[in-house]
């Protein structure tokens, strides 16, 4: 059975719109993957920048740990106890 001339107009337009609908799709997932693509990107440096602090704090922690050591000792030399 052939198709008359104004089903297969309705068909192409239909096809049409199938085809701009997909590409929409296409442009807004292009969209969410650029902006995931940000968040990641932002998230990498924030992560840096804490990594950084952690390790400014560990070593930090690590000098007043040393530091109160030479304390104790000193206190232990001078006194021939121990502080607390």
């Amino acid at each position: 059975m052939k198709m008359d001339k104004e089903q297969e107009r309705a068909q192409l337009q239909i096809a049409k719109s199938l085809v701009d609908q997909a590409a929409a799709f296409v442009s807004n997932a292009r969209f969410n993957l650029d902006q995931a693509e940000a968040s990641k990107q932002a998230a990498a440096e924030e992560y840096a920048k804490a990594e950084d602090f952690r390790q400014q704090a560990e070593s930090s922690h690590n000098s007043a740990v040393d530091a109160l050591c030479a304390a104790v000792t000193a206190f232990e030399q001078k006194y021939g106890e121990k502080p607390f």
